[in-house]
């Protein structure tokens, strides 16, 4: 009994650690997202420190989500949730996958379809005989006819960036919809996990349209509640 007795104290005290910590991961993760915004806004001049911070915003993204997923996950380890544990050890994978793909191939073939994308554009003024030099200049009715000349050249460039990006929306999506059920399985164990869940559905469900991110980024919050309430407890 008396060691039953040390290791339960012990091990209650790691998962409140944990489950803080993922929630000090959750607000931090907003932070950077803030952070990025301002400095990719205001301090667009500056392409040095923009594409420092890019490379430094995109680790630390990486880091965060992964932290606040396990919280979630040792959230269903505690209560005995199966369900949830898979559901949040899929989305850790998909999340440092996703960046390692984006870091040594995304990336790449983002850059080169934009400079191709470039070189066809150019080349179509030229034939034209329109000056892009100072763009604003053009009228509307050159810019247009720019517009329809590049834009069946222009596409297919981006064909497989495209391609990337919707099975990765896809796959988050669906995650999402499957990390609200999880939370939901927990809403009598659990405060406000039941609306997180039902949020994190139907933002996932409506992220078609703006109005889902705004409900999903509501879920978060959550999230970020009932992790930082069961580090209390």
């Amino acid at each position: 009994m008396k060691k039953e007795e040390r290791i339960k104290p012990a091990s209650a005290k790691d998962s409140g650690f944990i489950f803080k910590l993922a929630g000090i991961s959750g607000i931090s993760y907003l932070v950077f997202i803030v952070l990025g915004v301002f400095i990719s806004q205001y301090l667009q001049a500056y392409q040095s420190v923009v594409v420092i911070w890019s490379v430094i915003q995109g680790i630390m993204i990486t880091l965060f989500s992964a932290v606040f997923i396990y919280g979630l996950y040792a959230l269903g380890k505690k209560y005995g949730n199966k369900f949830l544990r898979v559901v949040c050890i899929s989305l850790i994978f998909v999340i440092i996958f996703s960046y390692l793909i984006n870091i040594s191939v995304f990336s790449t073939e983002l850059i080169n379809a934009i400079t191709q994308a470039q070189k066809v554009v150019a080349e179509n003024a030229m034939n034209l005989g329109l000056d892009i030099s100072n763009i604003n200049a053009l009228s509307e009715d050159q810019a247009q006819l720019l517009i329809s000349q590049v834009l069946p050249q222009v596409l297919p460039l981006f064909k497989n960036i495209l391609i990337m990006l919707a099975i990765y929306i896809l796959v988050m999506f669906t995650l999402s919809i499957l990390l609200g059920i999880g939370l939901i399985k927990l809403k009598d164990k659990v405060k406000y996990a039941k609306t997180a869940g039902i949020l994190e559905i139907v933002g996932a469900v409506l992220a078609i349209v703006l109005i889902g991110f705004l409900v999903m980024f509501v879920a978060f919050i959550f999230e970020i509640v009932l992790l930082l309430k069961e580090a209390r407890k």
